[in-house]
């Protein structure tokens, strides 16, 4: 029933030490999907999805920690979907005239929390939004197409520290969209939060303004860094990447899902490509309770080497992937490909000073 104020519209609200919340479907809140306060608790293997129909500043897993000190707290293989938001009649912040719902909501002083392993998508506001906490991993999330795919919001430099970001792929969707933003109101830098590391920074459509750093306080300014000044001017992500591979249009990236306990193989009727340049053909397996984004290749998409070796070797071809039967291959100038097997492929071009050398009687077939 709709009624204002917190607490109110919410699928689940629970408050206590020792609890789990697992295997529950919250679909089309008001306000928040699953909202906790406690220590030792978890969160795991829930579907969130439409939430924030109603009221502003939600999100479809939240949690608040009201005293000093929190422990134990996992968010863990959780998918939650379709942060809406509801700007008209709740919101103040006329320069965000957008609803505001987060995926996973850590607010004020929400220490010592675990968010591993969960599959975000699709939301005005932030995906992972860290607010006023510290002390908490953020580790193997597949985050797509927020506002912001991670967002902080820093208003104290005692409280946001200890961060660890590691492992994440943060996919946005579209030109407009960051990966990462950090909204400072005091003076404050990324180095000093934590460590971030080992993280795909995935903009498909425009790869270069991949962080957003916006600074209230007076004398401060925005900064929107490439993942490469990213690592120069903070030294944070040094063994981070961004998309392996680009695309013009959103119409070619494809989002899925797998809210089961067990892998499931999905379909697919042409070449596609994830952001780490892994090509998938006729399927895909996609583990319980993940997430992914496909990117569909044009169809005169050229598999090309980029340094010698054998034919077997992912690291001799671009994408990172050994060509199959389905792809087009180009030996560059240079690169000399030993081939110790039977190669299926589409096509073959063998560019001047580019040799392809078999080691035994072997054949293309093509």
């Amino acid at each position: 029933m709709s009624r204002s104020g917190d607490g109110a519209q919410e699928g689940i609200f629970v408050v206590g030490n020792k609890m789990s919340i697992t295997n529950c479907s919250v679909i089309n809140s008001g306000y928040i999907g699953i909202n906790f306060q406690g220590n030792d608790v978890l969160v795991a293997q829930n579907l969130v999805d439409t939430f924030s129909n109603v009221k502003d500043d939600g999100a479809g897993i939240y949690t608040y920690n009201p005293g000093t000190t929190a422990s134990n707290r996992i968010i863990r293989k959780n998918i939650v979907l379709n942060a809406i938001g509801a700007f008209a009649g709740a919101e103040g912040h006329y320069w965000e005239a957008y609803g505001k719902a987060a995926g996973i909501y850590l607010d004020d002083r929400s220490y010592n929390t675990l968010v591993d392993g969960n599959t975000l998508a699709n939301g005005n506001w932030g995906g992972i939004f860290l607010h006023n906490c510290g002390n908490n991993q953020i580790t193997n999330n597949f985050v797509y197409n927020f506002r912001q795919q991670m967002l902080f919001g820093v208003e104290s430099g005692k409280i946001n520290r200890n961060f660890k970001v590691n492992g994440n792929i943060f996919v946005a969707k579209n030109a407009f969209q960051k990966t990462v933003q950090i909204d400072f109101s005091i003076n404050d830098k990324p180095n000093l939060m934590g460590l971030f590391d080992e993280n795909v920074y995935a903009r498909p459509i425009n790869d270069s303004h991949t962080f957003s750093i916006k600074r209230t306080y007076v004398g401060g300014g925005d900064e929107s860094l490439s993942l490469a000044k990213w690592k120069s001017d903070y030294k944070q992500d040094l063994n981070s990447s961004k998309s392996k591979v680009s695309t013009t249009s959103e119409n070619n990236l494809s989002f899925y899902y797998n809210y089961t306990d067990a892998e499931v193989t999905i379909p697919l009727n042409s070449l596609y490509s994830d952001v780490t340049g892994k090509k998938y053909t006729s399927n895909i397996k996609l583990k319980a309770y993940g997430g992914i984004v496909l990117i569909k290749m044009p169809s005169d998409y050229i598999v090309q080497s980029i340094k010698s070796g054998n034919w077997a070797d992912s690291l001799v071809w671009s994408g990172g992937q050994v060509p199959g039967s389905n792809d087009s291959v180009k030996i560059n100038k240079g690169h000399i490909i030993k081939v110790q097997q039977d190669i299926s492929i589409r096509g073959l071009q063998v560019s001047t000073g580019g040799e392809l050398l078999f080691l035994g009687d072997y054949k293309v077939n093509n």
